[in-house]
C-alpha cells in the first residue's frame, strides 16, 4: 500500500508545506513523530508570491552538504507558512493570468477563472485536510502513541 512505501522507504516527510492547511501539517508532524522520520518544510511555490515562504533551515550549515547532515542529524529547524485558500487562490488567479497573457484566447473563460479558482481552492484545502486526518487515524489505529522518549531529536 502507499502508507507502507511511505512508512518503510522514504527518510523523511515534509511536515510543512507552504500552500497546505495548517491541519494537514500538524498531521504530518504526527505522522512523522509516529514512524520516526525526519522532517522538512518547503514553500511548495508555483508562482513568485509564494516562493520562499515556508522553509527548512539547520542553524550553521554553510554548503549543502553541511545543510543535508544537518537534515539527517534531525537538526533541521521547519519555518514559515502554512496554505490556506486564499493564497492557493491567488495562485491559481496568478497562474490564470500569465496563460492569459501568453496565448490571448484564453481570456474568454476570465470570468471562469475569477470564480472557479477560490471555490477550487477551498475544495482542495478541505480534501487536503480530510486526506491528511484520514492518514493518521489509519496510522494510529494500526500503532500506539509513542512517547516523548521515543520521537525523533529535534525536527
Amino acid at each position: 500500500s502507499d502508507f507502507a512505501l511511505f512508512e518503510n522507504e522514504f527518510p523523511l516527510f515534509e511536515t510543512r508545506n507552504g500552500q497546505i492547511p495548517e491541519s494537514a501539517n500538524t498531521a504530518a508532524v504526527r505522522t512523522a513523530a509516529r514512524c520516526r522520520k525526519l522532517q522538512t518544510a518547503g514553500s511548495d511555490a508555483h508562482t513568485l508570491a509564494s516562493l520562499g515562504r515556508t522553509w527548512t533551515e539547520v542553524p550553521g550549515a554553510r554548503t549543502a552538504a553541511e545543510f543535508l547532515d544537518g537534515i539527517r542529524r534531525g537538526g533541521a529547524l521547519l519555518a514559515g507558512e502554512h496554505g490556506t485558500p486564499w493564497k492557493l487562490s491567488r495562485a491559481l488567479l496568478e497562474i490564470g493570468a500569465h496563460f492569459v497573457v501568453e496565448q490571448r484566447w484564453p481570456a474568454l473563460l476570465a470570468p471562469l477563472f475569477v470564480a472557479a479558482g477560490p471555490i477550487s481552492a477551498f475544495l482542495c484545502h478541505a480534501q487536503d485536510s480530510l486526506f491528511a486526518a484520514g492518514w493518521l487515524r489509519r496510522l494510529e489505529q494500526k500503532a500506539p502513541a509513542m512517547t516523548a522518549a521515543d520521537a525523533p531529536a529535534s525536527a
